[in-house]
């Protein structure tokens, strides 16, 4: 299926004070890469959003969690099966944990180069910045060790950002509140390099959506782009239980979903084949330290996807679309095939996207044993563009 297709698919899909947030629900520390100079950040924004409205009753139990699946996992869902109204306008205040790190040491000025990574749907930040081996599966640390500067946050309603209603987080505010932030950091706000010269969105499932529409709406945002593995969130694949069934100590309400446990996590962010030795074996120790630092989606949050404008026409900085090869979310385990009939040329229609599918991997790319490789094709993606 094309890329066009997929991203049509998705559619079937306050205090200022840290102290105040609420707490991570995992016991996996938030920590900074050893090898960066690194600020932590509480950014308040205050934003006007079209938002949709959730127009189902809240959840009760896992059953009306059931319920809602049979009706996004259908293929004509996105015409009969809309759980939202509107949008209208609204205008809010929102907080948001994010963290600067500039490299330590510095190569070729290219510590004014950003990477803004934003997180997909399961995960925070930690995703970017894992604690466990991050010399080999921190893009974080990889990032910084070759000279760039970085620039991560955990989306609105999860980690340490401000838990707001599953009814009520959407695309929308995610959306602008990424542009906000990348206009800060071009403005010296929260950065501690200066200046600025340059920013690369860097996106990861969810998060490529948001990066991705992001500048679809501000074609100027950033220079350049390397979005992974674009995918979607589909309940019934996931296993998906109100997180606080899953785990007691998450703080967002009903409105939120979970991975049931590890094994519809592992199935669909991780890749062995038991039927080709060439195949890496699990790695138990890494897929285990991936659950401790997962984090609930918003349902209505899943669906609103569908209503956003990803034809990114206006854009022509350079493009780098990723995969791991196998990734059962993006491309039915054949990203190779899915890349070669072109759909990311429709979305990209301003510029000439490249691909790369990463061999070994599903679509949890950065905790794949072959990671290194992937991010070298990143950074050197950066490179060759603009050095």
């Amino acid at each position: 299926m094309a890329l066009l297709s997929r991203v049509v698919l998705l559619g079937a899909l306050l205090s200022p004070f840290v102290s105040a947030l609420p707490a991570n629900s995992t016991t996996s520390p938030y920590v900074h890469p050893a090898n960066g100079d690194c600020v932590d950040y509480t950014i308040v924004t205050k934003l006007t959003t079209e938002n949709l409205k959730w127009i189902l009753p809240k959840v009760e139990n896992n059953f009306d969690v059931a319920k809602i699946a049979m009706g996004m996992a259908r293929s004509d869902s996105a015409e009969k099966f809309n759980p939202t109204s509107g949008p209208t306008n609204e205008t809010k205040e929102y907080t948001i944990s994010a963290t600067y790190c500039s490299p330590k040491k510095e190569q070729k000025g290219r510590e004014s180069t950003v990477m803004v990574m934003t997180h997909g749907g399961g995960y925070d930040s930690r995703y970017w910045n894992p604690s466990y081996q991050p010399e080999k599966y921190s893009f974080s640390w990889y990032a910084l060790e070759q000279g760039y500067s970085i620039f991560v946050y955990d989306r609105l309603g999860v980690g340490r950002s401000q838990i707001v209603s599953g009814y009520e987080v959407q695309a929308s505010m995610q959306i602008e509140l990424l542009a906000s932030m990348i206009k800060n950091l071009r403005a010296g706000k929260t950065s501690n390099t200066k200046p600025v010269s340059r920013i690369i969105g860097v996106g990861h499932s969810l998060g490529s959506f948001v990066t991705n529409a992001a500048i679809a709406k501000y074609p100027d945002l950033v220079e350049g782009t390397p979005p992974t593995v674009v995918g979607a969130w589909l309940l019934t694949i996931f296993g998906s239980r109100i997180a606080k069934t899953v785990d007691p100590s998450f703080p967002q309400d009903s409105g939120y979903l979970a991975f049931s446990d590890i094994i519809p996590h592992t199935t669909t962010f991780f890749y062995s084949d038991p039927l080709d030795p060439s195949s890496p074996p699990l790695n138990i120790p890494t897929i285990e330290y991936a659950q401790g630092i997962t984090q609930p989606i918003g349902l209505l949050e899943s669906f609103s996807f569908r209503n956003l404008s990803l034809a990114a026409g206006e854009f022509k900085g350079p493009v780098f679309i990723l995969s791991g090869a196998e990734d059962l979310l993006n491309c039915d385990g054949d990203c190779e095939k899915v890349y070669a009939e072109g759909g990311q040329d429709q979305v990209w229609a301003g510029t000439k996207p490249e691909t790369y599918v990463l061999p070994n991997a599903g679509h949890g790319t950065v905790f794949a044993e072959t990671a290194q490789e992937m991010f070298g094709e990143m950074v050197g993606f950066v490179q060759r563009h603009f050095e």
